[in-house]
């Protein structure tokens, strides 16, 4: 059969991950998601072995990754099945490999303001979902072109995974800058924020007597991070990622 379009298709959990049909451009083509479905579509048919499928899989979850940053939940990703597509509406299915994570949290209230005639005012809900897709859309084009974003958002996904572990994790995103910059200084410089600000993690992890810290052996007396804290620490990496993101051509 004479293919026409490659497709990689992908199951994923939550179905609600993202919160509405979403499309993403990429380097190696369109990424287009909707109720736990995502499929890539390459720009044009070829062949996909395994090493390929795994190289295209490796920027689905980074898309997928950098929406974690937005809502702190855990997902799992499976597949791709690959689809030939040939004249005529023929199709050629291929299936390959699985990965991901799973894991279901709470969710946010949103609200509508209208006028007595039902003109909207206000929607909540979709401007947050408008500016969460831009967010994703503008890591997504930088993801195939930088290993080092592509290590940070690895890294808070596994701080999702692992919340016993999760400042260990969001640390390494500090890690991950100081080595592509040459040490703290020319990253703080470089990202244009402010020692306190990059401080911030690196405080949490290392300094407090925290369960999820670094240095757990070395304090006599540990306790679990308030939400406050992880939610200070979470929002400062995902600043972090986003700085970064913008830096990357």
């Amino acid at each position: 059969m004479i293919h026409v379009r490659t497709d990689l298709e992908y199951s994923y959990e939550p179905s609600g991950f993202f919160e509405s049909d979403e499309v993403f451009t990429t380097s190696l083509g369109t990424l287009q998601v909707s109720s736990g479905k995502a499929v890539l579509t390459l720009p044009q048919p070829i062949e996909i072995d395994h090493t390929t499928a795994k190289q295209f899989t490796e920027i689905v979850q980074s898309i997928f990754m950098a929406r974690q940053l937005l809502n702190h939940k855990q997902f799992k990703l499976q597949g791709p099945n690959v689809v030939h597509h040939g004249l005529e509406g023929k199709r050629d299915i291929v299936m390959l490999l699985e990965t991901g994570h799973y894991k279901m949290t709470g969710g946010s209230i949103e609200f509508t303001i209208t006028y007595a005639t039902g003109k909207v005012i206000k929607d909540t809900q979709a401007e947050r979902i408008a500016q969460n897709s831009n967010f994703v859309q503008s890591i997504a084009t930088k993801i195939s072109s930088s290993p080092i974003l592509r290590q940070m958002l690895a890294s808070y996904s596994a701080a999702v995974n692992d919340p016993t572990d999760e400042l260990v994790h969001l640390y390494e995103i500090l890690d991950a800058l100081k080595e592509y910059f040459g040490n703290e200084e020319f990253a703080i410089k470089g990202l244009g924020i402010t020692k306190s600000d990059w401080s911030i993690i690196a405080k949490l992890a290392n300094s407090e007597p925290l369960l999820e810290g670094r240095h757990r052996g070395n304090k006599s007396f540990l306790r679990p991070a308030t939400d406050v804290e992880l939610h200070t620490a979470r929002e400062m990496a995902k600043n972090l990622i986003n700085l970064f993101s913008a830096l990357v051509t």
